[in-house]
This record gives C-alpha cells, structure tokens and sequence, in this order.
C-alpha cells in the first residue's frame, strides 16, 4: 500500500515539473535574416593603346603617300648606304605617326627576300633618342624614316640586289611598293619615324 502511495506521489511531482518548466520556456526565436554585405565593385582602369593626342587619329595608309626622297641615297664608309623614305599626309585632316614602317626588300619579281631589322639607329643614322618619337602630320606634312643596308660584302663581292622595297606604315596592315634598284646584304635596318625629310632626330 505504501509503495502504490509512494508511486502516485512521485507521478504526481513529475507532472507538476512538467507544468513548471512548460510554463517557463519561451519558444526559439528564429534569427532575424542578416543584412547582406555590398562590396563596391572594382573600377575596372583601362590603358589607353595609342598615345592621346586630343582626339586626332594614327594616320591611315589610305591618306598617305609614301616615296624615296629626291634627294636620293647617301654613301658611306665599308659599303653602306641609306635611302630616306618620306611618309606624306595628302589627307584633309591632321593624324600621327609612332614606331617603325615595316620594310620588305624584294627581289625582281617581288618575292621577300629579307626584312629590315628595327633599330633606333645604326651606321648611316637614326635618332639619338630612347625610343621612338610620335609625330603629329597636318595636312600637307611630311615624316621619315631611315632605311639602310650594305650594298657589298666583306670581302668586296656584291649582294643581291633589291629590286623594291615593300613597306607599311606602323599600325597597318597594307603595303606600299617602292623602286629601290640596289644591292643589300644581311639585315638591312629600318630606323623610327621623325618629323621632317631627313630620317635623322
């Protein structure tokens, strides 16, 4: 009898712990959503591939004229020579000019023989400078470019001749083919465009 009281008094306490502690908790709160972090996005910098010459265009091959200068070639010691190339803006508006035209000597039936090596300078000439100068042509001016190769050997035999020469402007795609009608050896050199009708800064 006193074990069945015992047990009743037991489940009694127990459900009244029950009431308690369900009387006292309070439901989980759901966290409030966090407020997402916006990280400003990078500035993307953009470089600008061509010098900034307020807004005036690198001279196409469509508006110049490309020739042998009248003044003809020069001579030098050890079987050297030179020929200027003149690059004439005949276009109606004002464009630039940087770097090097490419040079192609050809022979008599305008295959590639050989290509100019770019250098600032070389025995006949150049510029003085670090690196090539941007000059700027308003209609009617005129650049140039020093060309230059051997026209014998060390041991005085003759090279092939270059029949013509094939060039293009710095940045272009298209040519133009010159007369040059001399004889060059291995790795003519091309020097960069300057202002005036030397090829010489």
């Amino acid at each position: 009898m006193r074990t069945h009281r015992r047990f009743m008094v037991e489940v009694l306490l127990l459900g009244a712990a029950v009431v308690v502690t369900g009387c006292t908790q309070r439901p989980a709160q759901s966290p409030s959503p966090a407020t997402p972090s916006i990280s400003p996005s990078p500035q993307q910098s953009s470089s600008p591939t061509t010098p900034s010459n307020g807004g005036v265009r690198a001279c196409g091959l469509d508006q110049l004229t490309i020739a042998i200068s009248d003044v003809g070639r020069q001579e030098g010691g050890l079987g050297h020579t030179s020929t200027v190339l003149l690059l004439r803006n005949t276009g109606t508006t004002g464009c630039w000019l940087s770097g090097y035209p490419k040079v192609v000597a050809l022979d008599s039936r305008e295959n590639a023989v050989t290509e100019g090596r770019q250098t600032l300078s070389g025995y006949m000439g150049g510029i003085t400078g670090s690196k090539p100068p941007t000059v700027e042509l308003a209609p009617g001016q005129t650049a140039s470019a020093l060309f230059e190769a051997l026209i014998a050997n060390a041991d005085g035999t003759a090279c092939q001749t270059y029949a013509k020469l094939r060039v293009t402007p710095p940045g272009q795609s298209g040519w133009v083919t010159i007369r040059w009608g001399l004889a060059g050896c291995a790795e003519p050199e091309i020097h960069p465009i300057v202002a005036g009708e030397s090829g010489r800064g």
